[in-house]
């Protein structure tokens, strides 16, 4: 009962969440619908029964005004502090130096030439986050989307992946994870059933695994995984692989939601809706690891990437397996040169949104 209640609860407040991401002429309109509807309801109630007072009428009026004042106001200040925060958080990304050159770049000028037949307008950055780390900036025009990839080279001495390190039922901020296991980088992993504390994993579980310790093998044929042996080797399992036995290879292990590239080649997508995303992938030799956030749910800024978009775009950087994990108002990218998330998760105003588990990078 308790769970009902709080899956209630979570979609009242998400499609609330959705209604103040409207544009603010759109809920003006809507406000104002609401409005004469109801003024002119209570006239008519007024004239056919007596017994209800002008005074009566007043005060109920007002008491329809000052929620939808409050509204508006909430409305207006959102968008302000919404453009402050992208002033601010996305300076350093998006002002890194742009890098179509030819040279050691994650995104060649023949990458760069392709993904413009595909993406409109795009514009490109990349920037050292360390010697095994870059971060490649994303921005399109049309739909609007603004995306992070940070390429990882795991070959590199001393390089750790980390995954949260055990079983539990409450919920931390992907940058406290970074914090806690000094990572340089990290991204969200799953969020569970809803976005309260106790909502429960329900269906989002899989393999996972933390410095050789298993915490849990609940593989399916739903559910893809990434794991990494002791020498950082990956090795990407597919939806339709099922492994529920733990091994030596699996040093750490990660689940994700769906299959986005097996083996060099992206399946035939059924959801193709543009949304926020989170992906992790390999290379063929799995030396090479991508992690790809996407803001989305935002008109104005970046409304997301579709599975599609997210293929072409990694297998153009070359990637060879991949998938994508909890999406929507649970995607972050933590970057700690770049002083914490550098993204804008797309609910809870362009706040971090708790999760049960996490993946970041440690390096000496």
């Amino acid at each position: 009962m308790a769970s009902l209640v709080n899956n209630i609860i979570d979609k009242l407040l998400s499609v609330a969440w959705r209604l103040l991401e409207l544009p603010l002429y759109v809920l003006v309109l809507l406000i104002l619908v609401l409005l004469v509807a109801t003024i002119v309801y209570w006239f008519r109630i007024f004239k056919k029964q007596q017994s209800v007072s002008f005074r009566t009428m007043v005060l109920a009026l007002i008491g329809v005004l000052i929620p939808i004042a409050l509204i508006i106001d909430f409305k207006v200040k959102t968008l302000k502090t919404e453009n402050e925060i992208l002033s601010e958080k996305y300076m350093n990304a998006l002002n890194a130096t742009e890098s179509y050159a030819s040279g050691a770049q994650v995104i060649s000028p023949e990458n760069k030439q392709h993904l413009d037949g595909y993406m409109t307008n795009l514009k490109v950055w990349e920037r050292q986050l360390h010697e095994a780390i870059t971060l490649v900036t994303f921005k399109k025009e049309d739909p609007k989307a603004r995306f992070f990839c940070a390429v990882v080279d795991l070959t590199y001495p001393g390089l750790e992946p980390k995954v949260t390190p055990e079983y539990t039922e409450w919920k931390t901020l992907t940058s406290d994870f970074a914090k806690d296991n000094g990572c340089i980088l990290a991204i969200n992993g799953e969020a569970g059933d809803g976005i309260f504390q106790n909502s429960g994993y329900g269906e989002w579980v899989g393999n996972w695994v933390t410095d050789g310790k298993p915490i849990t093998m609940l593989d399916t044929d739903k559910r893809p995984f990434l794991s990494f042996n002791k020498n950082n080797k990956a090795r990407y399992s597919p939806e339709k692989e099922v492994i529920t036995e733990h091994t030596g290879e699996m040093h750490n292990a990660i689940w994700g939601r769906w299959d986005l590239i097996v083996n060099g080649k992206a399946p035939e997508f059924i959801n193709a809706r543009i949304y926020a995303q989170c992906i992790m992938g390999i290379d063929k030799a799995g030396e090479k690891l991508y992690l790809l956030i996407v803001d989305g749910k935002n008109e104005a800024y970046s409304k997301g990437l579709n599975f599609e978009e997210c293929a072409t775009l990694l297998l153009e950087m070359g990637c060879y397996n991949a998938m994508a994990c909890d999406q929507g108002g649970s995607v972050c990218m933590y970057v700690e040169p770049m002083k914490g998330i550098i993204n804008r998760p797309a609910d809870n105003d362009g706040e971090e949104r708790v999760v049960y588990t996490h993946f970041g990078i440690k390096v000496p």
